[in-house]
């Protein structure tokens, strides 16, 4: 089993600063072993070195019992680079610095290149000029015993800088160059692992100021902790909520509409009742019907205006009725959001051919399901006879 480590160091003399003191030699090159050996991998890819040309020839890239391989910026010193610490037991065949082809060697290049017309050489040779990516390619051995290729992608990604819109550019040529080049590695047969510091999300989220926590604006938790679309137990608590407003309200019309008078009973005012009557004690009827369903409070208003004290004591009644019933409603639509907000995330689905768990995918394809999103395998795509190789496990996250 191949052990692989990837760290964003940030600076690699930095680490070494409180090590290197230790060393009677004051040796980097032993400061980095030790820093090796306490990660224990196999191979281990750093990211942001800072390290510049010189660094090919220092001590620290001398480690006994690995092999080194940097990459670092040819426009700003310091800046930028990535490294891959390779075990003798891990010793890659070969190893290529950039992504286009243009700093590799005559001899031990990984090759396959893919289709990059649509860059120019200048234009290439500025996003590998930076020292943002380093591959090493691999033999390794399947649970079958069969020698397979890997090739590690060890890249530092570029990030979106606001005040700068031409990085946004770079950033997302970068992408569609690791691209290209991984695609073109993956036909070629070869398993393809892509690690380091991603920077991934190019749009202004990225950045803390574009968040417009102090905007003036207040935001509710709400919107940090699951977004409105996202909500299916708040949306459908909500909706069941109103459904039943509106059929209560319904319930109250006819309600109204049956304690009318027909127009063969308007011929005598003496008998007739109105509506007070239903909400007045009478002696001959000690007891309320039970047939008989108090309108709701606003609607009661609209029509009556209690004066004696019987009736104030029967609105007051009524209006607590409505309260209690308005604060259960309401206790009920939070403790549904809650729920749903501690309940935590889904349980990612289990791959059939495998059992374990599946990645998401989102439809790029243009048509009915394009941005619909989906489960699949998380294996390599690979040969149908390789067991180890990328099942044909399909679920949709959700339905349409």
């Amino acid at each position: 089993m191949l052990r692989v480590v990837s760290w964003n160091i940030n600076g690699i003399r930095r680490p070494l600063q409180g090590v290197a003191n230790q060393e009677p030699s004051n040796c980097a090159a032993v400061a980095v072993g030790r820093i090796l050996d306490e990660l224990d991998a196999d191979i281990v890819c750093l990211q942001e070195t800072k390290v510049t040309r010189d660094a090919l020839t220092e001590p620290l890239a001398i480690v006994e019992g690995y092999n080194s391989y940097f990459s670092f910026s040819r426009n700003r010193s310091g800046y930028s680079g990535v490294a891959t610490f390779c075990k003798d037991n891990a010793t890659p065949v070969a190893a290529e610095e950039g992504l286009s082809g243009l700093f590799a060697t005559q001899n031990g290049d990984v090759g396959c290149y893919g289709n990059m017309d649509e860059f120019t050489q200048e234009e290439l040779r500025a996003l590998d000029s930076e020292g943002r990516a380093l591959l090493t390619q691999h033999k390794i051995r399947t649970w079958e015993g069969k020698e397979k290729t890997l090739t590690l992608i060890n890249v530092y990604c570029p990030h979106a800088d606001p005040g700068r819109p031409e990085r946004l550019v770079f950033k997302m040529r970068f992408y569609r160059l690791l691209q290209i080049r991984a695609e073109a590695l993956l036909a070629a047969g070869s398993h393809v692992i892509i690690l380091g510091d991603l920077n991934t999300a190019h749009r202004p989220i990225d950045h803390w100021d574009a968040v417009n926590l102090f905007a003036g604006t207040q935001l509710k938790i709400l919107r940090f902790l699951v977004p409105l679309e996202q909500s299916p137990v708040l949306e459908q608590s909500t909706l069941q909520h109103n459904n039943q407003t509106r059929v209560q309200t319904c319930q109250n019309k006819a309600q109204v509409r049956s304690t009318r008078p027909q127009p063969s009973q308007v011929g005598s005012s003496r008998g007739q009742k109105n509506l007070k009557s239903y909400f007045q004690p009478s002696p001959s009827c000690p007891q309320a019907s039970p047939d008989i369903e108090l309108p709701s409070l606003p609607l009661m208003s609209a029509l009556m205006t209690p004066k004696t004290p019987e009736e104030k004591a029967v609105a007051k009644v009524v209006k607590g009725q409505a309260k209690t019933s308005e604060a259960k409603d309401e206790k009920e639509l939070r403790t549904s959001f809650w729920k749903s907000v501690l309940a935590g995330p889904l349980r990612t689905p289990l791959c059939g051919g495998h059992r374990e768990p599946c990645v998401m995918r989102t439809v790029k394809k243009p048509g009915p399901n394009l941005g619909r999103r989906f489960y699949m395998c998380a294996r390599p795509r690979g040969p149908p006879t390789d067991p180890s190789s990328r099942c044909n496990f399909f679920l949709w996250s959700r339905p349409s």
